[in-house]
C-alpha cells in the first residue's frame, strides 16, 4: 500500500500542448532544461506549458522538466545534481515525499545526506520488492514569483526520474504544508502500519465537511487546521498540478466560488 502512496508515476508524465495557448516565456524553464546534471539526463526534447485554452492566451501554466538516469546512477550523484541545481533557481523547504516539509538548511550536504538515505539501501518489503522513499524540494516564489516543487524518485530498477515543477500561481503549485523535521519511516512503520494511508483518509474525511463552503472561507478552514491546499478545478477549467502526493494536502475544486468537490492526492 505504501508503495501506491510513495509512487509517482513519472513515466506517464506528459506536457500539454493546446492549440492556440500562448505561454508567457519564462527564462527558469529554459534555465532548468539547458541544465548539465550528470548523470541525469533530460526526459523531453521541448517543454511545453500545461495550460487551458482561453480567449487571453495561457492561463497560468505549469511547467513539468522531467530528467531521468539509468540504473548505474549513484543516488549521491542524483541527489547533489539536484539540490545544487535547486539552490540556484530557489529553495525554502524540503520533505521526504508524502510527509510534512521542513526549512531547507543553509548548507547543501544535510540536504544531499538526507536524499542519499531515503533511496540507498531502501527498505525490502513483505513481497521481496525495494522501497524508495522520495525527495522533495520546494520554493515559495517569494524572490521571483515561480513556486517550485521538484520530485526525486527511484524506480525499482534502480534509475531516478526527476521532475522539476513550477508556475507562477500558487493554487496551481499549492501550499508548503510545514511540519517538523523531515525524517524517513523505519522499515518497522511500514510493515506495521500503513501510516500514510490513516492520514489520507483522515484528511479525506476533513475535505468532506468543505463542500459547499466558499472558497475563502475553505481555505482558511484548511490552513487554521493545519492542513494544506491547492486548486484543481476552477469553474470548468481543470488545472495540471504538480506531481508530489501528500496525506494532508486537498484539492479543491471550485465553481461559482463555492467548493463542490474536495480530494486529498
Amino acid at each position: 500500500m505504501f508503495r501506491r502512496f510513495l509512487a509517482v508515476a513519472v513515466s506517464a508524465v506528459v506536457a500539454l500542448s493546446l492549440s492556440g495557448c500562448l505561454a508567457p516565456s519564462e527564462p527558469l524553464v529554459d534555465k532548468i532544461f539547458g541544465s548539465q546534471l550528470s548523470p541525469l539526463r533530460i526526459a523531453t526534447d521541448k517543454v511545453q506549458p500545461n495550460c487551458a485554452a482561453s480567449p487571453f492566451g495561457c492561463s497560468n501554466p505549469l511547467y513539468d522538466i522531467p530528467f531521468y538516469s539509468d540504473s548505474s546512477a549513484k543516488p549521491a550523484d542524483v541527489c547533489r545534481s539536484v539540490i545544487e541545481l535547486q539552490r540556484e533557481i530557489g529553495m525554502v523547504a524540503y520533505s521526504v515525499e508524502g510527509a510534512a516539509a521542513g526549512i531547507a538548511p543553509a548548507e547543501n550536504q544535510p540536504l544531499i545526506d538526507f536524499c542519499v538515505a531515503g533511496f540507498e539501501p531502501g527498505i525490502k518489503l513483505d513481497d521481496g520488492s525495494m522501497l524508495y522513499q522520495g525527495f522533495v524540494l520546494y520554493d515559495d516564489g517569494a524572490n521571483d514569483g515561480l513556486g517550485k516543487v521538484t520530485v526525486i524518485q527511484r524506480r525499482d530498477d534502480k534509475s531516478f526520474v526527476v521532475v522539476f515543477s513550477l508556475g507562477r500561481d500558487p493554487s496551481r503549485i499549492g501550499s508548503i504544508n510545514f511540519g517538523e523535521k523531515p525524517r524517513h519511516l523505519t522499515a518497522d512503520e511500514i510493515a506495521n502500519a500503513d501510516e500514510m494511508q490513516k492520514i489520507a483518509a483522515k484528511t479525506q474525511q476533513f475535505a468532506n465537511g468543505l463542500l459547499g463552503e466558499s472558497e475563502t472561507a475553505a481555505k482558511t478552514k484548511i490552513e487554521d487546521a493545519g492542513y494544506s491546499w491547492r486548486i484543481a478545478h476552477r469553474d470548468g477549467q481543470d488545472f495540471a498540478l504538480t506531481e508530489d502526493y501528500s496525506p494532508t494536502r486537498i484539492n479543491l475544486f471550485i465553481r461559482s466560488n463555492r467548493v463542490f468537490d474536495a480530494t486529498v492526492w
